[in-house]
Order: structure tokens, then sequence, then C-alpha cells
């Protein structure tokens, strides 16, 4: 259970990284 739990956390910060670091391109991007 702590596992899932815990790869689950992994997943969605590893998201919320790859997220931020396309919007911080696009932003490079355009301005």
């Amino acid at each position: 259970m702590d596992e899932l739990l815990y790869t689950f956390r992994l997943k969605s910060v590893r998201l919320i990284v790859l997220i931020a670091y396309f919007i911080y391109k696009m932003r490079f991007r355009f301005v």
C-alpha cells in the first residue's frame, strides 16, 4: 500500500515538473 502511494506521488510530482517545464519553455519562446 505504501509502495503504491509512493509511486503515485512520484508520478504526480514528475507530471507537475513536466508541465512546469513546458510552460516555462513556451513562455521563454514567446517572450
